[in-house]
C-alpha cells in the first residue's frame, strides 16, 4: 500500500488539493465501500458522513448497479445521440424524469456531470432567446455563494473560491448577494430578511436593463458556499420577479436532487417551477459519470422555432450504460423510499446534533433533509469565526477522520450529507464520531480566544 501513495504523488494530479502538503502527506486511498461504510488501504473503517461528494445516495456496493451496468454493456455499450439517433435506455430515463420532476419539464438532455449540465443549460437559455430575437439578453445572475461548477461558464457563475486563479472568467456572468445566513452582514436578520433579499434581484435589473439578462440561476440549497438553506418564501420572489421581467430561472439540483432535502427536488419546498433545472450526482449516486438538463413545454417550443440544429453535443450525451445505471438508481431511491427515509433520518439527525451546542464553539446546526451544517466561531455571541490561518476546518476534518468520520468542511461550516439509506443507528454511531472530532477542537478555540 505504501507502493500506491509513491505512484499517486508521482502520477495524479489531484483536484481541490494543497499539491506541496500532497506530496508531503501523501494520498488517503479508499479501497472499498459498502452501505454508509468505507475502508482505507490499511483496512480502518469509516461512516461516509459526505456520500462521496454529496452524491452517493443509495450507498456503496450496490450489486443491481453493477448487473444492469454489465447487462447493457454486453447488448448496447455506445450510441450516438448526435443527428437524432436515440437508445432505450436513454428514452426511458428520459420518461422516467419526466414523470418525476416538477409538471412541464418534460424535455431532457444528457450530460457527464453538473458542470456540464450547468453550461449546458446556460447555452440553451442564450439560444432561446437567440431564435426570438432578443440578441441583448445574454447576461445570468447568480448568487455570490453559490457554486455551479467548475469549466468556464459554471464557474463564471459560481460566487464561490472557485473562482480564485482561473480567470479569465467570462465577463457576462452577474452576482447578488445571496439570502441572509447565519451571521450575514447583510441589515436584515434571517429568515425575515427574504424580501431585501430577493429585491436585491430588481436593483441588478433596473440597472442592467431586464432585455439583456437571459436568466437567473440558484440552488435551491447553498451547497459549497457554505450551505445556506433560503427560506421557501425566497425562491417564491425570485421566481415572481423573473416571471415580471421575462428571465428564465434555472435551478442547480445537483447537489439537492432526488431525495437529498427530504423532498425529491430541492424546489418541491417552495412549489416553485423553474424553466430549465440542471441535475448530476444522486441521478447516478456517482456508480457512473452522468448529469442532465431539463427543460418546459415552453422552452422547447421556443427551440423548435429553428430549422436549425443545436450545435452542441457531448461524445457520451445520453450514453446509454450510463442511462441504464441512473435509471436502476431512480428505481432504487422510490422503491426504497429513500426520500421519505432522508427527511425522517434526518430530522432525527439534526436532532442528535443539538448537542454539540455543550462546547462553546459551535455556533449554530442548521439542516434540511439528510443535508446537515455546524458553523464553527470562536465566540458565539458576537458569530465570530477563526481567523482563516487558523484552518479550523483542516483540523476539523482530520480529527473526524482519526475518528472513523469522513465530513466536508467549507471555512467554519463542517457539512454534513451521507447516503440516503442512513439507518438511525447509524446516525447515531455518526454523531458520536463527530462529538470526540468538535471536542478535540477546545485546544484551538482556547488558543483562538486568547489571540
Amino acid at each position: 500500500m505504501v507502493e500506491l501513495g509513491k505512484q499517486d504523488i508521482a502520477h495524479v494530479l489531484h483536484p481541490n488539493t494543497i499539491l506541496p502538503e500532497h506530496e508531503q502527506f501523501g494520498p488517503f486511498v479508499i479501497t472499498a465501500g459498502k452501505g454508509v461504510h468505507l475502508w482505507d488501504s490499511d483496512g480502518r473503517e469509516y461512516i461516509d458522513g459526505f456520500a462521496g461528494l454529496w452524491n452517493v445516495l443509495i450507498g456503496y456496493g450496490r450489486d443491481e448497479m453493477a448487473d444492469v451496468a454489465s447487462e447493457q454493456i454486453r447488448k448496447l455499450s455506445f450510441c450516438s445521440s448526435f443527428a437524432g439517433m436515440s437508445n432505450p435506455p436513454a428514452i426511458h430515463l428520459a420518461a422516467k424524469l419526466a414523470e418525476i420532476t416538477q409538471e412541464g419539464v418534460s424535455h431532457f438532455l444528457f450530460t457527464s456531470g453538473g458542470s456540464e449540465s450547468n453550461e449546458q443549460a446556460f447555452k440553451l437559455a442564450w439560444r432561446y432567446f437567440h431564435l426570438r430575437g432578443e440578441h441583448r439578453r445574454i447576461k445570468i445572475v447568480s448568487l455570490w455563494q453559490g457554486f455551479h461548477g467548475v469549466t468556464l461558464g459554471a464557474v463564471s457563475a459560481s460566487g464561490t473560491s472557485h473562482r480564485e486563479g482561473t480567470g479569465p472568467l467570462a465577463p457576462w456572468f452577474l452576482h447578488i448577494p445571496p439570502p441572509c445566513n447565519y451571521g450575514s452582514p447583510a441589515g436584515a436578520e434571517y429568515p425575515g430578511c427574504t424580501g431585501a433579499c430577493a429585491e436585491a434581484l430588481e436593483d441588478l435589473i433596473a440597472v442592467e436593463g431586464e432585455d439583456t439578462i437571459a436568466a437567473f440561476i440558484m440552488e435551491p440549497v447553498l451547497g459549497a458556499g457554505g450551505l445556506i438553506f433560503p427560506p421557501n418564501e425566497y425562491l417564491r420572489r425570485i421566481r415572481r420577479i423573473c416571471d415580471r421581467h421575462g428571465i428564465l430561472l434555472i435551478t442547480d439540483e445537483v447537489v439537492t436532487g432526488f431525495g437529498r432535502t427530504g423532498r425529491l427536488f430541492g424546489v418541491d419546498h417552495s412549489g416553485v417551477r423553474p424553466d430549465i433545472c440542471s441535475l448530476s450526482k444522486g441521478i447516478i449516486s456517482g456508480y457512473l459519470p452522468m448529469g442532465a438538463v431539463g427543460i418546459t413545454d415552453e422552452v422547447y417550443r421556443g427551440l423548435m422555432t429553428s430549422g436549425k440544429a443545436f450545435m452542441h453535443g457531448l461524445t457520451n450525451t445520453a450514453h446509454p450504460v450510463t442511462c441504464a445505471v441512473a435509471l436502476k438508481n431512480i428505481e432504487i431511491i422510490l422503491e426504497e423510499d429513500l426520500v421519505s427515509n432522508a427527511a425522517r433520518v434526518g430530522s432525527s439527525l439534526l436532532r442528535k446534533l443539538q448537542r454539540l451546542y455543550q462546547y462553546p464553539w459551535v455556533g449554530e446546526v442548521r439542516g434540511l433533509g439528510l443535508l446537515a451544517a455546524v458553523e464553527l466561531v470562536t465566540d458565539r455571541q458576537t458569530k465570530e469565526r477563526f481567523a482563516p490561518s487558523v484552518r479550523v476546518g483542516d483540523r476539523l476534518r482530520s480529527a473526524a477522520q482519526e475518528n472513523g468520520l469522513i465530513v466536508r468542511t467549507i471555512g467554519n461550516v463542517i457539512g454534513l450529507a451521507p447516503p440516503l439509506c442512513l439507518t438511525e443507528s447509524e446516525s447515531d454511531d455518526l454523531v458520536d464520531r463527530l462529538e470526540r472530532a468538535v471536542e478535540a477542537l477546545e485546544p484551538l478555540w482556547r488558543v483562538s480566544c486568547s489571540s
